[in-house]
């Protein structure tokens, strides 16, 4: 999901506000309170590892680019699932499932969506064998919105 131009400016502005001696990049402990400030709360399990897909080298740094795709990865994750029973309706539609909540999601559409699509580096296919207890490769609605709503 990309960011608006009204977004950016937002983030942008944020960054600055943190970024006081215009280094160029925040630290982790600043990255949350300007994630904060944006109206966004991840978890820590959600913090770290969207941390973990910019921060590679483990440097705690982040810089403007890098923080703008957290931004843009924690609002793809919090339109999913952020109560909006539509937008959990359709990712499930886009995953194999019927739009009356019936059928069921496959998971391999999930793992592809999750990883390639997304991008997040989220370990997908340990939340979904805990809630695949038959192994079928298929997720009720129920199933897919608590792999969802999980952390």
């Amino acid at each position: 999901m990309s960011l608006s131009q009204e977004e950016i400016d937002a983030c942008q502005e944020a960054f600055r506000e943190v970024d006081v001696g215009r280094r160029g990049n925040i630290n982790v402990w600043e990255l949350r309170i300007v994630l904060q400030e944006l109206g966004q709360n991840p978890t820590d399990k959600e913090f770290f590892e969207v941390v973990s897909t910019v921060d590679r080298e483990m440097k705690g740094l982040i810089d403007f680019t890098s923080f703008l795709k957290i931004v843009a990865s924690q609002k793809s994750v919090r339109s999913i699932w952020s109560g909006d029973s539509g937008d959990l309706v359709d990712a499930f539609v886009a995953c194999g499932g019927n739009p009356d909540e019936t059928g069921s999601a496959d998971v391999d559409k999930i793992v592809k969506i999750v990883k390639t699509d997304f991008g997040l580096d989220v370990d997908i296919e340990a939340i979904i064998d805990t809630l695949d207890v038959d192994g079928a490769g298929q997720l009720g609605f129920a199933q897919f919105k608590e792999m969802l709503t999980a952390s």
